[in-house]
């Protein structure tokens, strides 16, 4: 009777460990899944705001993934395999990572709002009984499922922007740093590279989120904690068209300064740029073409005024680049264009431009106006730095910026720009 309770007692024994093997490779199985459909979704947003199925945006009925995943992901499916591979899940023999994927609506797997994009991924383990093989002569198969949507506001309707992405992959992509710099980023802050908030500085990115590719460097002062993700950061303007410059070039302004008093310009071509040294200038609203020479605002009493206005910061001819300096503790109240192929843009540099502002010494552009700036719409800067400073964050910036690089210092509130023009980001979520 010993032996046989004893038999009995061991496979008992045995069948426990089995489930509790099973168990863990469940939960294993199901982290896969997870983080694979959050890739493959991650991925669709990178290569468009819109996705559409064709190129990159992987469309397709339950697929299984290679046995060795690529190296070099080219697709929203080779995200995901890659994904799965990366926490030890691949397709083979009787083991499968399957992706599905697509735009139609509504979802496969789980009723719910619809999506801009959707991923499916299953991922199926045959464990063979061990211990308990006598009791589950078929083995355990454990198995996990995970459905990821890129959404807008939950749905497929009409997303809403972010606050802020930095484009370069390298260090200090984004940086706030400083005891007295604090940063409210209401739509969320998005690095390609690495993400600097440190030296007492803090940043608030409620109920967006702070998302980091290259690496983290941090006090613990991020709220809510910052996600490692690096397919989220596509360039937001890319699609904006340049303006066209026809050539010859005519000046409808050469090296303008306003030196005092209060002054009322004009749309139009401005060779060597615009310069406030003191006073008011006031914008009337239109598209102006820096053609060399930026935009410079300095000094307590420089102010500038405009509704309506897109300021498209470029070079030509003998007119060498300069960048976007308000600084000095001058004021200003600027808000983008409202129409128009620039619609929703306020400061726009030409993307040709390299790092150094095509080919000039490297000075970055900064904004660090008085306490009553007030900005509204896109600050697109994609090869450049962009530094924000002192009063600037003081009353808050509804602009949304695109950057290479973004450093902040001092006191600064940015919420995304949601007026006419601006460009909705989807978000993704797991919703299985």
């Amino acid at each position: 009777m010993m032996t046989l309770s004893l038999t009995l007692i061991l496979g008992m024994l045995g069948l426990a460990v089995d489930v509790g093997w099973a168990y863990y490779r469940q939960q294993a199985a199901q982290a896969a899944a997870d983080a694979a459909a959050i890739a493959a979704a991650k991925a669709s947003v990178a290569a468009s705001f819109s996705p559409a199925c064709g190129g990159t945006v992987w469309c397709g009925a339950a697929t299984n993934c290679p046995s060795t995943a690529p190296g070099t992901p080219s697709s929203s499916f080779d995200n995901a395999c890659m994904l799965a591979s990366a926490n030890g899940f691949t397709t083979s023999g009787i083991d499968t990572v399957s992706v599905q994927a697509g735009t139609s609506n509504p979802l496969p797997t789980v009723s719910g709002p619809a999506a801009k994009y959707w991923a499916v991924v299953r991922v199926n383990e045959a464990l063979p009984a061990l211990f308990g093989a006598a009791f589950a002569r078929g083995g355990l198969g454990p198995g996990a499922i995970a459905t990821a949507a890129a959404q807008c506001g939950g749905g497929a309707g009409t997303c809403s922007s972010t606050s802020m992405y930095a484009l370069d992959a390298g260090n200090n992509s984004f940086v706030a740093s400083g005891g007295s710099t604090s940063v409210i980023a209401s739509g969320g802050v998005y690095t390609n590279g690495q993400m600097v908030v440190s030296g007492g500085a803090s940043l608030n990115t409620t109920p967006g989120t702070a998302e980091y590719c290259a690496s983290l460097q941090t006090d613990n002062n991020i709220t809510p904690a910052p996600v490692q993700q690096c397919n989220a950061n596509a360039n937001l303007y890319a699609s904006i068209p340049t303006p066209t410059i026809n050539t010859p070039v005519t000046c409808d302004q050469t090296n303008y300064k306003l030196n005092g008093g209060s002054a009322t310009i004009n749309p139009g071509i401005y060779c060597g740029g615009i310069t406030n040294n003191s006073g008011t200038l006031n914008f009337n609203p239109g598209l102006y073409i820096l053609y060399g020479g930026g935009l410079t605002s300095s000094g307590g009493s420089a102010s500038l005024i405009g509704s309506g206005v897109t300021f498209y910061n470029t070079q030509g001819g003998s007119y060498n680049y300069s960048p976007i300096v308000i600084s000095g503790g001058g004021n200003a109240t600027l808000s983008a264009m409202t129409s128009g192929a620039q619609a929703g843009i306020l400061f726009f540099e030409d993307p040709s431009c390299s790092w150094g502002g095509c080919g000039s010494s490297g000075k970055q552009n900064t904004i660090s106006g008085g306490s009553s700036t007030l900005l509204s719409g896109g600050l697109y800067f994609k090869n450049d730095p962009l530094v924000f400073s002192g009063g600037s964050g003081v009353t808050t910036q509804t602009v949304t910026i695109v950057a290479d690089t973004i450093n902040f210092s001092g006191q600064s509130k940015v919420a995304p720009y949601a007026g006419a023009g601006a460009i909705g980001v989807p978000s993704v979520t797991l919703v299985q």
